[in-house]
Formats: structure tokens, C-alpha cells, sequence
């Protein structure tokens, strides 16, 4: 916990980004100018920053795990398998290794299959055996995958792609779903990561809770829309969050959006690590006051304790019926074992 509150990251994984796990095509650039960028851009100079040698690897899971639970005041995760996207050749989280874990400190994560709805029969038969054999829980989703040597993009909206993916969802009881949006991915095309898709799926699946993941880096206006017409759709800040870490007057404008629609029920804390290193954003958050500019000239309301725990994690234990006592008491060591 961090000052009493909850802590609860919606948005994990462990990446494999070793060379033998890196396509020729785009592999080298999309690390560097990709993965790398956003981590050197999100996170502090100091010893939370990675050098390429200790990023472009198979990262370590008890590493992982240490960062989350020892050096960071995360209580419970959301640990997220993740399929190849275009520059690795294998999953880049792969659903056993991330069951495994999920095993070993079941505690501590929660699992998220993994789809490619471009194929639908065998997203359907993929997602029935994460569910029922690893015991997944949520569906992460990207809008392109792999074809060849493109990457080739789908909607939300589709009834012919997507919709069966949602149906088959709610008949194994999967109610929580997040669709990667707005960051590129490779030498992609750019209609696919826009958001204006979600309404589609939101409407007609009223059940299930859509979570627009990095929320606010792009098309902020029309995902606040969005998530005020249709309250099951939410903001899952991952690498939105570590703005407030090297850009804090960008985040305060993200967020002071999003409040101003009295959208604080649909806000849920994510860094998505390993991407960055928990700590220093979480903190940055526990001090974060909204700029009284933003506050007086815009409208934006002030930043209380209450919306604050619901972002921390309240929100995310709600959606996940997760209760308090997942979290690792006062009095108990903060160790990854726990």
C-alpha cells in the first residue's frame, strides 16, 4: 500500500526482447526507436533506467516481480500475456511462463489471455484454452497483427472479427477486456489505433468492461466522450501515468479532462512493467495536486484523496470484484513470496 491506499496495476508484463525472440524485419528499430524510446522518455535518470544490454533481454521474472511488490508499493497486478506483435518472432509474453507465475505468487497476479480475432477460429479455440486450462481471466487485445510482412489492423465494431471474440468472452465469463490503442506499433498504419471503434463493441456489449489502454497519450477528447456516453468503457493509463513522472503538466491536463466528465470511476492506475519501473510514478501520484491554473482556468476539478484511492487501485478491485484483502497487511514484509 502507499499512504493507506490500494495499489493495484492493471497493466504487466515481463517482455522477452532478446535477440533470438527478435524478427529481422523492423525487429532492431521497433526495440530501439520503440520500446526503448518510451522507456527512456517515461522514466527518471536515475537507477530506474535501463540500458539497452539489461532491456533487450528475456526479462527476469523474479526481477519482475521485485520491482512490482520490493521497491514499489503495488499490491496486486494484472499480468498480461501477449501474442507476437509484428518484431519478435514468439509471443512476447508468453500465456504458460505468465500462468507459471501467476502460480507461483497466485496472491499477487491475475492472467489475461491473449487473441488475434483476424483469425476467428482460432482466437475462439485459443481463448477457450487460456481460460480453461491457465485460468485467465481477462483479454488483452491488439487492433494488428502480423501478416506476412505487414501488419494488418481490424475494429472493434466488427460483427464478423471481433464480435464472436466478445460473445465467446461472456460465455466463459470474461467480462474484462483491454484493447492496446493509441501508441503505434512498427511501420503499422494509424486507423486501427484510434478509439472511435470501442463505442461499437461498448454498445453492444454492455456486459463487459472495455479498457482503452494508454488512454489519453492520443485522441483524448474522443476517448472522454466515449467513456461519459458509455460507462463501460475505461482509462487504463498505462504508459499514460509515467507522464507525471518527466511531464507532469501534460498528465495534469489528461487527467483534469477526464475529471472535468466525472469519469473518476472509470480511471485505473497501469505503468505497464516492465516497460517502466513502478516507484517513481506511483509516488510522483501520491504527491500530484492539480495545477490551480488548470484548476481556475479550465474548469478542472481539484485532485482529492478520494479520487486518488480510486484511481490507486478502488476502481480496479470494483471491476475485478478484488477485495482489500489481497493486499499484503502493514505489518507483513513486502517481499515478492508474500
Amino acid at each position: 500500500m502507499l499512504d493507506g491506499h490500494l495499489v493495484i496495476d492493471a497493466t504487466t508484463h515481463p517482455y522477452n526482447l532478446g535477440d533470438d525472440n527478435r524478427t529481422d524485419l523492423h525487429g532492431e528499430w521497433s526495440r530501439s526507436r520503440g520500446v526503448y524510446k518510451q522507456h527512456t522518455v517515461l522514466s527518471p535518470k536515475d537507477e530506474h533506467r535501463l540500458s539497452e544490454q539489461e532491456m533487450f533481454t528475456d526479462f527476469d521474472f523474479e526481477a519482475f516481480c521485485e520491482a512490482l511488490f520490493v521497491e514499489s508499493p503495488v499490491d496486486f497486478a494484472f499480468l498480461h500475456s501477449l501474442p507476437r506483435i509484428f518484431f519478435n518472432k514468439r509471443d512476447i509474453v508468453e500465456a504458460e511462463r505468465a500462468a507459471a507465475l501467476r502460480d507461483k505468487y497466485p496472491n499477487r497476479f491475475l492472467l489475461y489471455a491473449n487473441v488475434n480475432p483476424l483469425d476467428t477460429d482460432r482466437a475462439l479455440t485459443r481463448l477457450d484454452y487460456h481460460v480453461n486450462e491457465l485460468g485467465a481471466r481477462g483479454l488483452k487485445l491488439y487492433p494488428t497483427s502480423p501478416h506476412g510482412t505487414k501488419l494488418v489492423g481490424w475494429r472493434m465494431d466488427d460483427a464478423n472479427l471481433a464480435f464472436p471474440v466478445f460473445e465467446r468472452c461472456l460465455e466463459l465469463g470474461i467480462t474484462n477486456v483491454a484493447i492496446h490503442k493509441a501508441v503505434l506499433l512498427g511501420a503499422a498504419d494509424l486507423a486501427p489505433f484510434k478509439v472511435s471503434d470501442v463505442e461499437g463493441a461498448a454498445r453492444t456489449f454492455p456486459e463487459i468492461n472495455f479498457q482503452i489502454v494508454h488512454a489519453g497519450w492520443a485522441y483524448l477528447e474522443e476517448t472522454s466522450i466515449m467513456m461519459e456516453r458509455y460507462r463501460n468503457i475505461h482509462a487504463n493509463l498505462e504508459m499514460t501515468f509515467s507522464l507525471i513522472v518527466n511531464q507532469p503538466r501534460m498528465f495534469a491536463q489528461i487527467l483534469g479532462r477526464m475529471l472535468s466528465l466525472d469519469l473518476e470511476d472509470q480511471i485505473v492506475f497501469s505503468d505497464g512493467c516492465n516497460i517502466v519501473h513502478p516507484r517513481p510514478g506511483l509516488e510522483a501520484f501520491a504527491r500530484f495536486t492539480m495545477p490551480s491554473d488548470l484548476v481556475e482556468g479550465m474548469g478542472y476539478p481539484a485532485f482529492t484523496d478520494e479520487i486518488k484511492a480510486k484511481v490507486f487501485g478502488l476502481n480496479a478491485a470494483r471491476l475485478w470484484n478484488i477485495k482489500t484483502a489481497h493486499a499484503v497487511p502493514e505489518d507483513q514484509p513486502r517481499t515478492a513470496m508474500a
